[in-house]
C-alpha cells in the first residue's frame, strides 16, 4: 500500500514538473513549440493513415494522410486559421448569450460583452492574440504544475 502511494506521488511529481516545463516553453518559445506540436501531429496522422491503408481501410487512411500532410505543410497557416475560427466562435457565443437573455446580472452581462469584444479582436488580430494565448496558457500550466507539487 505504501509503495503504491509512493509511486503515485512520484508520477504526480513528474507530471507537475512536465506541466511547469511546458508552461515555461510556451512562454519562451511561443509559436515555435506549437509549430513543432503541429508537425508531430501531422507525422502521427500520416503514420496512422499508412497503417489504415495497410489494414484495408484505404478511404480513412487516405483522409488521415491528407490531414497529416496539410498539418505538416500548412502548420503556420493552420494556427492563424484556428485562432480566427476560435475568435468568431467566441464572439458568436457572446452575442448568442446576449440576445437570448443568457445573462441576468451584471457579471454575466459583462462576460457576454467581453466575449464579443475578445472574439472580434482575436479573429481580426490573430498573430497578437496567439502570442497572448501562449503566454496565458504557459502561466496556467506553470501555476497548475506548482499547485500539484504542493
Amino acid at each position: 500500500m505504501a509503495k503504491k502511494n509512493l509511486i503515485n506521488l512520484q508520477q504526480k511529481g513528474m507530471l507537475s514538473l512536465l506541466y511547469i516545463l511546458l508552461g515555461v516553453l510556451l512562454i519562451i518559445l511561443k509559436q515555435a513549440i506549437v509549430e513543432w506540436a503541429m508537425f508531430i501531429f501531422g507525422v502521427l496522422f500520416v503514420a496512422q493513415g499508412i497503417v489504415n491503408v495497410i489494414k484495408k481501410a484505404p478511404f480513412a487512411g487516405a483522409i488521415q494522410i491528407i490531414i497529416g500532410v496539410l498539418l505538416i505543410v500548412l502548420r503556420f497557416i493552420a494556427q492563424n486559421l484556428v485562432m480566427i475560427i476560435f475568435g468568431i466562435l467566441l464572439a458568436v457565443s457572446g452575442l448568442s448569450q446576449l440576445t437570448n437573455g443568457g445573462y441576468k446580472k451584471t457579471f454575466p452581462l459583462l462576460t457576454c460583452i467581453l466575449s464579443i469584444i475578445g472574439g472580434v479582436l482575436i479573429a481580426f488580430n490573430s498573430s497578437s492574440a496567439l502570442s497572448f494565448v501562449y503566454v496565458i496558457t504557459g502561466i496556467i500550466f506553470i501555476v497548475d504544475g506548482a499547485i500539484a507539487l504542493i
